[in-house]
């Protein structure tokens, strides 16, 4: 049985205020949600926020025994840049965005499993991406 997680991320005027969506689909269905401002950031920022927090919130599904052990982990983003980094094919020249991506490999070594990071266009991340709206609409109001 498979887990999808969607991620998005993004900087209102890219830098400015950031946000994060993270959801988890688990046999077809949402089991978590989170949409939040992470504070001044850029979009690429937000983008590995939302996978690092992800991750944790993964750690913690695990913990509780939510999902189990024995998964297939796929994690759904829009940013090609982001996947492509993590999956080894794009080298990373920003020395914050290496520390953001030595922070994703180090919680990936504490799953039982194996992260697998899927590109996908934007409009199949409406999920995720709506989260991220309404992390700024709240928050600015």
């Amino acid at each position: 049985m498979g887990l999808s997680i969607f991620t998005d991320g993004g900087a209102l005027n890219n830098p400015g205020e950031g946000a994060i969506g993270v959801v988890f689909f688990y046999k077809g269905k949402p089991i978590y949600k989170i949409s939040h401002t992470i504070g001044y950031s850029t979009n690429n920022r937000a983008e590995y926020t939302a996978v690092i927090v992800a991750l944790q919130i993964l750690k913690l599904l695990l913990q509780k025994n939510v999902v189990k052990k024995d998964l297939k982990v796929k994690l759904f983003s829009d940013s090609r840049l982001m996947v492509n980094q993590l999956n080894g094919k794009f080298k990373i020249k920003d020395k914050n965005i290496k520390r953001l991506v030595k922070m994703i490999k180090e919680i990936e070594q504490e799953l039982p499993f194996r992260v697998i990071y899927v590109n996908i266009p934007r409009e199949k991340n409406r999920v995720a991406d709506s989260l991220v709206k309404k992390a700024f609409k709240r928050d600015n109001n």
